[in-house]
This record gives C-alpha cells, structure tokens and sequence, in this order.
C-alpha cells in the first residue's frame, strides 16, 4: 500500500475556491479502484494551507489514477492557484491498528 500526504498552499484569498474544485476531484477519485482514502483539509492555522491525504493499494492504482481526466480537469482548473506544493509517496511496510 501507499500513502501520498502533503500540502498545498494556495495564493492569498483562494483557500475556498481551490476546496470547492477539490470537492469533485476527491468525489470521482473516491471510486477508483485501489483508492481507500482520498482527501484535501484546510489547515485550521493557516488560511493558505490545504493538505492532503491519500492511501492506495500500490503504485500501479497510483499511476492509473494521475493519468484520469478528472486529475487532468483539477490540474487546469486549479493552475495558477498556489503559491507552493509539497507533497510525498510512502510506501507502507505494515499496518497495525493503535
């Protein structure tokens, strides 16, 4: 399994704009095969901050999933919207509940 977390920050004043195009970005990701959770949260701290949260059955869905129209629709909608993204793969070794 893979984890993607990361942020994105967004220009002054387009926080919710920027969740509003998230909200069907996450919605079509969501039925994915091998997508478990697809998520972007505002950061309560800072208004320019979203971050997000992705767990995948591998690399494979992954890729699949960058590559669908939706991603391609977000990624033209969302240009010119943040000042910086961060974001990273982690690929999980196990899982064991808390």
């Amino acid at each position: 399994m893979l984890i993607v977390a990361g942020t994105f920050t967004t220009a002054p004043g387009e926080r919710d704009r920027v969740l509003d195009l998230a909200r069907d970005v996450m919605a079509a990701t969501r039925q994915e095969e091998g997508c478990h959770e697809y998520v972007f949260s505002p950061d309560v701290d800072d208004p320019d901050l979203i971050r997000l949260y992705e767990l995948w059955d591998g690399q494979e869905q992954l890729d699949a999933h960058l590559r669908t129209p939706h991603i391609a629709a977000w990624r033209d909608a969302s240009e010119g919207l943040f000042t910086g993204r961060s974001v990273q793969i982690f690929t999980i070794a196990e899982v064991k509940d808390l």
